[in-house]
């Protein structure tokens, strides 16, 4: 019963202003002044045909943003569940136009993984798999994100794409009045350059985007998938502020060995769990 209003409190939660949701993990950026549940300042409004792998994703009132990769499961960063692990306390929005979309369809959540090298204070492998108990249904405004299968975005003259429904100016705690979703466009800045802007080493499986008309992913689009040529390349992270300085994102292609083997196991796991769900019925 407990678990039933919760899910309808967060259901309320996503149709209230922003300003009422969570910055999730502030609190644990502070002591090296980077920002979690942060990371589209000063971008354009945006369809969601051109998005439809795109997902809200809800943990205790805290938002973030997710790619669906299949009919049951969605990739999204690990510190989107630093602050809390309880499910029943979790939800999935797809087909979402705006924050609080009445047309937008609920997703409860099975379970997730967060990648096992997970770093909570430098954001190293910030990357997690939700499952969903039911099933998305495909079409035009809800589709998988197609992986990349290429490095070849990793050049400061391509041009990248991220959206979200996250804050248009960090600390405003307001993203568009209407909640709309938001695109930017950026583009890559390598490793060295990134490391400089912020004076930290960063690791192997990050990548950093910018726009020098300083637009850039802000908090609440944590998650969201960053595309290349139609193709999924980068999952927002983390940075210094919004649209000062290179933002930091986790790699796909880095991650694509694992994101096989996460969803298996998810697979795997929920076949059990069907499995247990029959014999039960059996007993009965």
């Amino acid at each position: 019963m407990r678990s039933t209003i919760f899910k309808l409190v967060l259901v309320a939660l996503h149709k209230i202003i922003f300003g009422h949701l969570v910055n999730l993990g502030d609190t644990k950026s502070e002591s090296n002044h980077r920002d979690r549940g942060n990371r589209i300042t000063k971008g354009e409004e945006a369809v969601l045909e051109e998005f439809p792998f795109l997902v809200q994703f809800l943990n205790h009132g805290g938002l973030c943003a997710g790619t669906i990769l299949t009919t049951k499961t969605v990739m999204t960063a690990a510190h989107c569940l630093d602050a809390n692990s309880n499910l029943n306390e979790m939800i999935v929005f797809s087909q979402s136009r705006y924050i609080f979309d009445n047309s937008a369809i609920s997703h409860n959540i099975f379970d997730f993984i967060k990648h096992e090298n997970y770093n909570d204070a430098g954001f190293s492998n910030d990357i997690a798999i939700l499952m969903i108990l039911d099933t998305f249904e495909f079409g035009i405004y809800v589709n998988k994100g197609t992986l990349t299968d290429s490095l070849a975005w990793m050049d400061e003259s391509v041009k990248v794409i991220a959206a979200g429904w996250g804050e248009t100016k960090y600390g405003g705690n307001n993203p568009d009045p209407n909640g709309l979703l938001k695109a930017t466009t950026l583009h890559y800045v390598s490793l060295r350059k990134c490391e400089n802007a912020h004076n930290i080493a960063l690791t192997p499986d990050m990548l950093c985007l910018y726009s020098e008309k300083h637009q850039d992913t802000c908090r609440g689009d944590s998650g969201g998938g960053v595309v290349w040529n139609g193709t999924v390349i980068g999952i927002v992270s983390h940075g210094s502020g919004c649209g000062t300085s290179p933002a930091v994102y986790m790699n796909v292609f880095y991650f694509k060995p694992w994101i096989s083997r996460t969803v298996k196991r998810l697979n795997q796991k929920f076949c059990h769990h069907l499995e247990e769900l029959n014999s039960t019925i059996i007993l009965l």
